[in-house]
């Protein structure tokens, strides 16, 4: 059993007590000498005490405090992931004709920096024209949906100011936590290193920064090939298919340690939106009604993004996931009206996404 330290006042009386057998009659009241210094010998053993349960806490990774923690992980040649940027497109505006050239620093309204990547001609007609982005700022914040606006630091002549997102930039993941970095660990004490088993594959994977998700489909192109589904950070934090760059970071990491004779790939996941329709929501008295609506909703994405590549969306699962919502009574699941199963085969690999979610 973990280790109680005793109280001051526990180790004083233990001290006053040791007095008393030592020195039969002797004055231990709380005016006397040797209660004060049975109470100095208490604080200083006090300390003494709360270091070894310190000690204590630190012999085990899911107590261990973060620098702790990152020393048991070293023993499993495992690092704490570090925090990455994202990437998407941009779209300028300006004097049609206007040639563009890569480099432009650009602002979102809360400070996420970012440098265009790529140059562009504006088109002659319409003045328009797109340009790869990358994000300076690193972690979650650097997501951003398509149709935000970014201010284009000194805009060189003939380029408006003021640009827009143009496709999701997806990919900034921040700094893993002690917990993410503790399920890593455990997942290797109690999986071991088998020298190429699926979890084998996905601790691999998971090693990579900017991964946060990463499913083995063992043989999906036939005998001897083992697939690996990766994933990172979209806008909001939640899951979403990795870019070509980070598959290839998974590729080269993997390609390092894999069993010689694997034949291994990452290949690109296509998400398949799932539209979910709840009708005749019932909640318990004392509930606000659209507190509970917004929660099943929240409820219903979270369970569609936990299932893993080629996953199936149960609806009895779905349907608990609903029914665990606090105020929720009664609800009627009316879209999907069966089972739905994402595709996996040998030139596909698809995960379920929520798609429109609508509670009524």
């Amino acid at each position: 059993m973990p280790y109680d330290p005793p109280s001051v006042e526990d180790l004083r009386d233990d001290a006053l007590q040791a007095y008393r057998n030592l020195v039969p009659g002797a004055d231990v009241s709380p005016d006397s000498e040797i209660y004060a210094r049975a109470m100095v010998a208490a604080a200083v053993a006090s300390q003494v005490c709360y270091g070894v349960r310190y000690v204590e806490d630190q012999v085990f990774p899911d107590t261990a405090d973060s620098a702790n923690l990152e020393r048991h992980a070293a023993i499993f040649e495992i690092e704490r992931l570090e925090a990455t940027t994202s990437t998407g497109t941009l779209e300028l505006s300006g004097t049609p004709g206007t040639v563009v050239a890569a480099g432009l620093t650009a602002l979102h309204a809360d400070g996420t920096e970012f440098i265009t990547t790529s140059g562009t001609t504006l088109d002659a007609i319409t003045g328009l024209g797109t340009v790869d982005l990358d994000s300076v700022t690193t972690g979650t914040v650097a997501n951003k949906s398509a149709g935000d606006d970014l201010e284009v630091q000194t805009p060189p002549v003939g380029v408006d100011a003021t640009a827009t997102v143009a496709a999701d930039c997806t990919g900034g993941t921040d700094e893993e936590t002690d917990e993410a970095l503790l399920a890593r660990l455990l997942t290797r004490m109690r999986a071991g290193n088998a020298g190429g088993t699926a979890t084998d594959y996905e601790q691999w994977a998971s090693a990579v920064d900017g991964v946060l998700q990463a499913d083995c489909l063992a043989l999906r192109r036939g005998p001897g090939t083992v697939s690996v589904a990766v994933y990172s950070a979209g806008v909001g934090g939640v899951r979403t298919p990795a870019n070509a760059a980070l598959r290839a970071a998974v590729l080269a990491a993997i390609e390092l340690v894999r069993p010689i004779c694997a034949d291994v790939d990452v290949p690109a996941v296509t998400e398949v939106t799932q539209a979910v329709t709840v009708s005749i929501l019932e909640y318990e008295s004392g509930y606000d009604e659209a507190a509970v609506r917004a929660a099943v909703e929240e409820a219903i994405e979270a369970h569609i993004y936990a299932l893993e590549t080629g996953g199936t969306l149960y609806r009895s699962r779905l349907g608990r996931a609903i029914s665990l919502v606090d105020g929720v009574m009664d609800y009627d699941l009316t879209v999907p009206a069966a089972n739905v199963t994402a595709t996996v085969d040998s030139t596909t690999a698809e995960v379920l996404a929520p798609g429109a979610v609508t509670v009524t």
